[in-house]
């Protein structure tokens, strides 16, 4: 069950190259919409570097990926926690995070209210 699931996780990242990425920062929260690409279960994600999420993850590292399916009727989705590499220093527009997960959550609501299966780490 566990490896299924862990395949599950892998093909849904590797199927979408969009996601949001939420982090905390000085003045609360904030999120954005990004694009990723996956190995396996780490994300790498692709963030303009003026985004107050790079510098709220250059602070503390715990991030939130919402990766939706897209025009999915049956709304899945998943929520996954993972922590950061500090951003990079650079001059150019964008940055890579690379994003280790702790936690993955695939919601499938096509299968009832809330309906969801855990991948810890």
């Amino acid at each position: 069950m566990l490896d299924e699931l862990r395949g599950r996780v892998a093909a849904r990242l590797a199927a979408h190259g969009v996601c949001v990425v939420s982090a905390a920062g000085a003045g609360g929260g904030s999120a954005i919409p990004a694009r990723h690409r996956s190995r396996g279960p780490e994300v790498g994600c692709e963030l303009p570097r003026w985004a107050d999420a790079v510098h709220g993850l250059g602070r503390d590292a715990r991030a939130l990926l919402v990766v939706a399916e897209p025009a999915d009727r049956a709304r899945r989705w998943l929520a996954y926690r993972g922590l950061a590499d500090r951003p990079a220093p650079g001059t150019g527009p964008c940055v890579t995070v690379r994003l280790r997960p702790c936690r993955v959550d695939p919601v499938d609501e096509g299968r009832g209210r809330g309906a969801r299966g855990t991948l810890d780490r």
